[in-house]
């Protein structure tokens, strides 16, 4: 998470990982003459002391003193935010930039809940408002850049994050974000590069090393990828996407009795991460157990009914086994959700 400067008129509250613990407001020299400070004041003691609800309750009689008081909007925006009351938040913050519209802070700030409610058209239009009035905080281009890849534009969403490396150059998150772009495009040496400047600054960083073994997966360094991946473990041992991973390797290796036991490994943290399932059915079709595969490719269909590789996988072993009136009925599923998919469309051509 991006670091802030903490101070009175600055609010620190625990936001998604997706997105900056950015809840930014400006400081003002003159804020303290202002009707309704006191209150706010004690709103902010309240809130360093986890007293969140006796903050909303300081901050609503500081708007009720001063209804023109734009600040205590922005802020009591931030504490309802942090209760989960997201409507309730982005209406406040919408009341502090139609008193003050030339202030980045509420703009950020409602561009995050609507983030968070999966609102990302609006999220962004929040971000570039903000920009618009504050082009130097790294927090809110890397929340464009976040809004940007929900939206699908990758290559967007990586300018963003050089903007915000531009100034934060010493933040590991952003470049490890800009790496996992950079793998979205197949652009993998700037990938590689990304992850190498992260872990320099942080080299206890567990998903990193997850992302950088997927390049070396990607480009066949097996062994690189599997150093990679067991770092990853020894930092975090109770996270599934370790273990996941190394599975992925183990299999592109044909180690697929290791393979299965990394993905058993990742099921026990994570019993509904249907990939592995998904992928124990690749193992066991690997070993020519077709009626394990199955199992598993049901299993991952239970847990993501859109998991149009697990219909396709599954009724590739139904046909081996002969049973060719569930291969075909898996296949037409397949098409449903992937119509473009050509493989399944000649397969299920030649069953009937």
């Amino acid at each position: 998470m991006s670091k802030l400067t903490r101070n009175l008129f600055l609010i620190l509250l625990s936001l998604s990982i997706l997105i900056s613990d950015s809840a930014i407001s400006q400081s003002r020299s003159d804020l303290s003459n202002v009707v309704g400070f006191k209150e706010y004041s004690k709103a902010n003691q309240a809130v360093s002391a986890g007293k969140l609800n006796q903050a909303i309750n300081y901050l609503n009689k500081a708007i009720r003193k001063n209804p023109r008081f734009a600040e205590a909007f922005n802020f009591r925006g931030v504490v309802r935010k942090n209760l989960g009351q997201t409507k309730a938040a982005i209406y406040d913050f919408s009341k502090a930039i139609k008193l003050e519209p030339r202030n980045s802070a509420p703009y950020n700030n409602r561009g995050i809940s609507y983030y968070l409610i999966g609102n990302f058209e609006k999220a962004l239009k929040d971000f570039n408002s903000a920009l618009k009035y504050d082009k130097t905080n790294s927090d809110i281009w890397a929340n464009r850049a976040r809004a940007l890849t929900e939206l699908s534009q990758t290559k967007e969403a990586i300018q963003s994050y050089t903007q915000a490396i531009g100034k934060q150059a010493y933040d590991a998150e952003l470049y490890k974000l800009r790496g996992d772009l950079y793998i979205k495009l197949g652009f993998f040496g700037d990938a590689l590069a990304d992850f190498e400047k992260a872990l320099d600054l942080n080299p206890n960083y567990a998903s990193c090393y997850l992302s950088r073994s997927q390049v070396h997966l990607r480009i066949a360094m097996f062994s690189e990828a599997l150093d990679d991946v067991n770092k990853a473990i020894d930092l975090i041992p109770s996270n599934p996407d370790g273990y996941f991973q190394r599975g992925k390797i183990l299999l592109k290796r044909q180690g697929y009795d290791q393979a299965i036991r990394n993905f058993n490994l990742a099921l026990k943290y994570d019993p509904k991460l249907a990939s592995a399932h998904h992928y124990k059915g690749i193992a066991y079709d690997s070993l020519k157990k077709e009626t394990e595969s199955i199992k598993h490719y049901t299993k991952a269909i239970k847990i993501n009914a859109q998991m149009w590789e697990s219909y396709y996988n599954r009724g590739l072993a139904y046909r081996k086994l002969k049973q060719y009136t569930l291969a075909k009925k898996d296949l037409k599923r397949t098409l449903e959700l992937n119509p473009s998919l050509y493989e399944a469309r000649e397969i299920l051509s030649s069953l009937r």
